[in-house]
């Protein structure tokens, strides 16, 4: 384990006990969010990452994403990470992951998901209180709050910031990761949010 991956997840640890929400489903409070553009080899963070972090497979556009999935959840399994799959329900249920991320372009609705599923973690990204109010119905138990900060994820997006997240989170009550911006120097703005925990693209490199 590198020393920035160290300090995110003793920092993600942290902030857990400190949330505002209380872990009771022991959700990671640790996630890595692959990009095939800016970590084009995804296994060099996940050799590294801790049991029981968290992963949101993203490549949405990928030629061969079927297979990443299938690979990447076979992986996931023998190094006991949680594993979620971005936008697509159906290669979730395929590949055996543990639930299914819904992106902000894809609000889809999940109702059969909530009793065929009641284990799956079901994870939503959330930008702002309306885009909360949205999502509410899909019965998300993570959303991941971005950006906090400012991130080439999101360019000319103005990030929400420290004293917005702590709004957020108050009025939501829902599990919460903070990501956009994270790295081993922003981590530490996070203190008193209130937020569970951290998630990252290049931020385990930095």
């Amino acid at each position: 384990m590198n020393s920035s991956i160290n300090k995110l997840l003793n920092k993600s640890m942290h902030l857990n006990n400190n949330a505002l929400v209380k872990n009771v489903s022991y959700h990671p409070t640790l996630w890595f969010f692959t990009d095939i553009t800016r970590n084009p080899d995804p296994y060099t963070i996940l050799n590294q990452l801790p049991k029981n972090s968290g992963i949101v497979f993203r490549d949405y556009n990928a030629p061969k994403r079927k297979y990443m999935a299938a690979k990447m959840a076979d992986f996931c399994r023998k190094k006991n990470l949680v594993l979620i799959i971005g936008a697509d329900t159906k290669l979730a249920l395929q590949v055996g992951a543990a639930g299914v991320h819904i992106p902000e372009f894809n609000k889809q609705t999940l109702p059969y998901l909530k009793t065929q599923k009641p284990k799956w973690i079901i994870s939503t990204s959330v930008h702002d209180y309306r885009a909360y109010r949205k999502v509410n119905a899909l019965g998300a138990n993570i959303i991941f709050l971005s950006p906090v900060f400012e991130t080439i994820s999101h360019p000319g997006r103005r990030p929400l910031g420290r004293l917005y997240i702590s709004r957020l989170v108050r009025k939501f009550g829902v599990f919460s990761i903070a990501l956009g911006g994270i790295n081993t120097k922003t981590v530490c703005d996070l203190s008193g949010t209130g937020v569970n925990g951290i998630a990252a693209i290049s931020g385990f490199i930095n």
